[in-house]
């Protein structure tokens, strides 16, 4: 699980989908804290496009989205947050399943 500072920016938040998305028409990412304030969309996001290594697991190119955190994008709530991800295609939509991630002090 990946933790991020509470006033910390610049982090990378990814979100695995395990097969290849390169062919969707946009993508979007959704993040919720596990309580309190709603879920929401965040901007900047992108198709992971070089093979990165996330805890013990490698996420391999055109098959993640990544996000850019932003300063006080998590202000509204400390502790566990989930992201899932969705890749948006004329026919289909994919979604990932949620992937969790802490907020700390």
């Amino acid at each position: 699980m990946i933790s991020f500072n509470q006033d910390a920016h610049g982090g990378k938040l990814r979100v695995n989908f395990n097969q290849n998305i390169s062919g969707a028409d946009s993508y979007k990412m959704t993040v919720e804290p596990r309580e309190g304030a709603p879920a929401r969309v965040v901007s900047g996001v992108g198709l992971g496009t070089v093979d990165v290594d996330v805890g013990d697991e490698t996420f391999l190119a055109n098959e993640y989205l990544e996000h850019t955190t932003l300063a006080d994008e998590f202000k509204e709530y400390l502790g566990l947050w989930r992201a899932r991800g969705s890749a948006l295609y004329v026919a289909e939509n994919r979604v990932n399943n949620y992937e969790m991630f802490r907020v700390s002090l």
